[in-house]
């Protein structure tokens, strides 16, 4: 949850140790679970796309608008595709901490036209986008706070069911993931370790190797204990990268989201900054060499991933340079419109 912002040196691979045995993902063939390098071919430019005055604990498109929540805050805010502000869609009953919210896929016995929203004590509210009624939807039978990890199984490994998770930055001692499915029940997956707990989720798609189908988890973290999770539905864990010197937080695919409408959007990146109240923006054309991978950042320090499953069933995480240059970052959520 707070940052610094650090240069991203560019220079030759580096493999580090294997990590997260008990659940593999793909039998690797080296000793390495995983590899990781730097890209000084490409300097992603980023600029400034909105200033909201918000300390943004994460953002998304509805497919016609932005919807801004803070940290702490209860409102779910609505900016249009230029990234001003418009007031209010809905404020949820109850949020002491971060809260993130998915779209409502319409498909399997969840509504269309809704949005459904993490908050820090594990209610799960359900938004109306046309009218801003909101209700809750589901509550997690635990007591653990939570930085509002949720996520929509697209892949069919959970049943298409929400997955939700406890933990986060405040804990420190891991958490418990659950399923939320359209008719409101709640169902344990597992748990995962800390230190750390979660603050983003999602499932990855088939493309992404032998974690395709498999909840994501960004552990936030430092002290060179930032990792990500790959969950089964069976509740297993392995850890696809780790080590990392800050906690790791925003993650989204750098692919096109089928049957989301972009409208007026301009096609790129999205960062929610919660210390300068800023979203920032990479355009699409500079992500290019990056299509199809998972990119993941650091909550801390401003630095930028890209995971992609290599030949031998293990994961290569590539640092990628970029043009930030203040000495301090918080970065919360992240979006790809493609």
């Amino acid at each position: 949850m707070r940052s610094y912002v650090g240069r991203l040196a560019l220079s030759a691979i580096t493999f580090l140790m294997l990590l997260g045995l008990g659940s593999p993902l793909g039998p690797p063939a080296t000793q390495n679970a995983w590899a990781r390098s730097r890209d000084a071919a490409v300097r992603l430019p980023v600029r400034v796309f909105a200033r909201t005055g918000l300390h943004l604990g994460d953002l998304l498109w509805t497919g016609s608008r932005f919807l801004y929540t803070a940290e702490g805050g209860r409102a779910l805010v609505l900016a249009d595709s230029s990234g001003r502000t418009q007031g209010n869609l809905a404020v949820v009953p109850a949020n002491g901490g971060e809260m993130r919210c998915v779209l409502s896929p319409g498909a399997h016995g969840f509504p269309s036209g809704a949005i459904f929203c993490h908050a820090s004590a594990n209610q799960i509210y359900a938004v109306n986008v046309a009218t801003g009624k909101v209700s809750l939807f589901a509550q997690l039978p635990s007591r653990q706070s939570s930085d509002g990890a949720l996520a929509y199984d697209s892949v069919g490994a959970f049943g298409y069911k929400m997955l939700a998770a406890t933990g986060g930055s405040d804990g420190g001692s891991g958490g418990t993931v659950f399923a939320v499915g359209s008719d409101h029940s709640v169902t344990k997956i597992g748990a995962y370790a800390g230190p750390g707990g979660a603050e983003q989720a999602l499932v990855a798609p088939r493309s992404l190797g032998a974690a395709g189908g498999r909840l994501l988890l960004t552990i936030d973290k430092h002290d060179h204990l930032g990792r990500l999770l790959a969950m089964d539905s069976a509740g297993h864990v392995q850890t696809l990268a780790g080590g990392l010197a800050f906690g790791l937080d925003p993650l989204t695919m750098l692919t096109s989201t089928p049957g989301l409408p972009i409208g007026a959007a301009a096609r790129g990146l999205y960062i929610a900054d919660w210390y300068s109240h800023n979203v920032l923006f990479i355009p699409a054309s500079s992500l290019a060499p990056y299509a199809g991978s998972l990119l993941v950042t650091t909550e801390r320090r401003g630095q930028f991933f890209v995971l992609r499953p290599s030949a031998n069933g293990a994961y290569h995480l590539i640092s990628l340079a970029t043009d930030l240059h203040q000495p301090d970052y918080n970065f919360e959520g992240a979006l790809y419109i493609g």
